[in-house]
């Protein structure tokens, strides 16, 4: 731990660290945290919404950071001279904005619940916008000082953790209290709270160099958002074979345009990243209503509490994947991205497995209480396996970006990333909607939750994602390697990794 600080206090100026802190622990953590946690609640508890509809909420409410893409523009497009600090500064008055107005209409969620989900994406359009710059910050630190490792990407995530703890300890009991509004309206401060790192001069600005935004990532904005824009209207219908046939159509346009347009240096990292995330099948609604549902709807069920559920389990999980992110630090840093991916994906799967024993109620017939398998496997193991994905993933997206556009391809490839994670929701909520799956007031039929369960969450990223590590992710390429970059490259060649300093 020592040397881990030492690392980050000789090679990073503390203005940047404090920047970070601002945008992670702040605002992506802390306000961020809150929006996210007062969701369930609110729409579950006071708008009295179905699960498919929760699930097609959260992924409209999601949908700017998919639209990451657009803001990474900053690299070619500066205002009042800035690529940073300008735009960071108008999104935190237009988010504060927004967060204000949900927070002062929320407890009449229920006659206006199409109007709090708008509201709640323009907030968080402030978060990923300024989260957006951040990484492009952080990554060109973390590729101009290759000794470094992850060091950074692990501050980052740790001041994330610390965020999560806070916002965790008052979820729970508040919504459980039926006062999950005051959590949108706690989130005010940490929303306007952005605007300082651009007004007290910590925002790291530099100058795009000539020609650094290429055209092939022009043309990658323009995929990314259009199938952006497809992918969320496909949410809203109730055709559940469009939302299915929309999830595959956009994987696919995404997965051609990302082999036509993106250098070879590139493609094959940020495909791998985009596909193992769509392929993942997401059931979110489901399964937070099945967890949080009255005896009444599900016949001697988990029954949590939101205090258990928004407050205990995430309490969990943060101090499990400040405990991932050590276990990485002092296991993995020294593996290769190929081996930790295949790793990680066999694990995600065994995590996502818990799911299915308690759902199944195979759990009970073992012995196992539902919190403790709860909180052993997707609270615990679950953010564990999490943190030992996503630092790597950061890490080798970082190495990635050439010199003078690393806002806008981390922009691109984080952009692929959130769309991955739309496909599996919509995916998902089509073929939960398909086979019936629906918990509400109204109707409560989780019959084939389950099978659902094992071919989205595990036979397919099994099928799927795990075989692209071999295809996709460089075999000779290392957490602590550095990467050279060509800044006139168009994207023909592969880059030749080399042995960083120990």
């Amino acid at each position: 731990m020592r040397a881990w600080w030492n690392t980050l206090r000789t090679t990073f100026d503390p203005r940047s660290l404090a920047f970070f802190a601002s945008v992670y622990l702040g605002l992506k953590g802390g306000a961020g945290g809150l929006l996210k946690m007062a969701m369930l609640p609110l729409f579950k508890m006071q708008a009295g919404v179905s699960s498919e509809t929760f699930q097609t909420y959260s992924i409209v409410v999601m949908a700017p950071w998919a639209l990451k893409p657009i803001a990474g523009l900053a690299d070619k497009y500066t205002l009042w001279g800035s690529n940073k600090s300008a735009y960071i500064g108008i999104a935190a008055i237009v988010g504060t904005a927004a967060t204000a107005a949900f927070a002062a209409n929320a407890q009449s969620i229920a006659q206006f619940p199409n109007a709090m989900v708008a509201l709640a994406a323009i907030a968080n359009t402030q978060i990923a916008v300024t989260d957006l710059l951040a990484e492009g910050s952080y990554a060109q630190l973390m590729r101009d000082a290759p000794q470094s490792g992850s060091a950074l990407v692990s501050y980052v995530w740790g001041i994330a953790f610390m965020a999560q703890i806070l916002v965790a300890i008052v979820a729970g009991p508040v919504a459980d209290d039926g006062n999950a509004h005051l959590l949108i309206a706690a989130a005010v401060p940490l929303m306007a709270q952005a605007a300082v790192p651009p007004l007290a001069n910590w925002v790291k600005e530099e100058r795009p160099q000539k020609h650094s935004v290429k055209q092939w990532m022009v043309k990658m904005v323009v995929v990314v958002v259009a199938a952006t824009g497809a992918i969320t209207a496909a949410a809203v219908q109730n055709n559940a074979a469009v939302k299915v046939a929309a999830a595959a159509t956009v994987a696919c346009t995404i997965a051609a345009a990302a082999w036509a347009f993106m250098p070879q240096t590139l493609r094959g990292v940020a495909l791998y990243t985009f596909v193992a995330i769509a392929s993942q099948l997401q059931f979110g609604g489901p399964l937070d209503y099945f967890y949080t549902a009255s005896e009444e709807c599900v016949r001697n069920g988990p029954k949590f509490s939101m205090t258990f559920y928004l407050t205990t389990a995430p309490l969990v999980a943060a101090v499990c994947g400040a405990a991932g992110v050590a276990v990485f630090e002092t296991t993995m840093s020294n593996w290769t991205f190929r081996s930790i991916f295949r790793f990680t994906t066999v694990l995600m799967c065994a995590v996502a497995a818990v799911d299915v024993v308690i759902v199944t109620r195979t759990n009970l017939r073992w012995g196992i209480p539902d919190r403790a398998a709860y909180l052993g496997g997707n609270a615990c193991m679950g953010a564990v396996v999490m943190m030992m994905h996503t630092v790597p993933l950061a890490v080798l997206t970082s190495k990635m970006c050439p010199d003078g556009a690393e806002t806008m391809v981390y922009a691109i490839v984080a952009g692929m990333q959130n769309l991955g994670a739309a496909v599996a929701g919509v995916g998902g909520a089509g073929i939960a909607q398909m086979v019936n799956v629906s918990l509400s007031d109204a109707s409560c039929d989780h019959t084939l939750l389950p099978e659902i369960l094992i071919a989205g969450t595990i036979a397919m990223p099994m099928l799927v994602a795990l075989p692209l590590t071999w295809i996709l992710i460089p075999s000779n390429v290392g957490v602590r390697d550095s990467l050279v970059h060509d800044p006139t490259q168009t994207g023909t060649a592969p880059t030749t990794p080399r042995k960083a300093p120990a």
